[in-house]
């Protein structure tokens, strides 16, 4: 081969080689995603239909929220976003409590630690819950510009639930609000029963953020901390 062919093929090579570094450099490995939280339009219409006059309060009262999800390529954080969250207004909201409340919840990808902090009766708790299991789905759409695709959450049977999500595997992390997570991309839309999640703003970086975990409170299972609060929640 000759000295300018050879030339010729270096000069190909470097180019390739600062292609690949440019298009790794561009990967998301962090960011944050604003959730806006609100009652299912499908409840909305119920309620609205009631003279209940104690329903139709509720259905007052239930204020759209905002919670924020960070994240980086191994862990992520989900609670309320604290600019844009008015403590007194929303005691009384159905939404806030669906949407989290004041919990802090964490998820680690390496080890699938799915962990949820909250305060109750005086303590904090670090409760240890199940990952969960998902149906993916031969169904897409547009949320924004980034393709998605939907998923059924599965019970402990492996039946199918009402609880559906669209994920984008334009972020390929395997996150979500709350305690949803383990897809192959994060979700942007999640319909949990009587709440509707729907992402309204997307930061994305290829900077490493700081995922912080929580470790202060007592570290019950999701199955101690039930039996601890057995009746706790229930109507009086």
């Amino acid at each position: 081969m000759s000295v300018k062919g050879k030339n010729s093929m270096v000069v190909n090579l470097m180019f390739l080689v600062l292609c690949l570094t440019s298009v790794v450099g561009q990967k998301t490995t962090s960011g944050s995603i604003t959730y806006t939280i609100n009652l299912a339009p499908e409840l909305i219409k119920s309620i609205s239909k009631t003279n209940n006059p104690n329903t139709r309060a509720i259905l007052k009262n239930s204020k759209e929220v905002s919670y924020a999800l960070n994240f980086n390529s191994k862990s992520s954080t989900y609670q309320k976003n604290e600019s844009l969250y008015d403590e007194s207004k929303q005691k009384l909201n159905l939404v806030a409590t669906g949407a989290g409340g004041a919990s802090i919840f964490y998820y680690n990808v390496k080890d699938y630690a799915l962990l949820k902090q909250l305060k109750l009766g005086g303590d904090t708790f670090i409760i240890t819950q199940n990952t969960k299991k998902w149906k993916l789905l031969n169904a897409s759409k547009k949320i924004g510009k980034y393709n998605c695709y939907k998923a059924t959450l599965l019970d402990k049977n492996n039946e199918q639930t009402k609880i559906t999500a669209w994920y984008t595997l334009d972020i390929p992390l395997p996150y979500g609000p709350k305690d949803y997570n383990g897809l192959p991309g994060i979700i942007l839309e999640l319909y949990e029963g009587k709440f509707f999640f729907k992402a309204s703003k997307i930061e994305l970086s290829n900077k490493d953020k700081i995922i912080e975990k929580p470790v202060d409170g007592i570290k019950l299972t999701q199955e101690e901390f039930n039996n601890r609060f057995k009746g706790f929640f229930d109507e009086k």
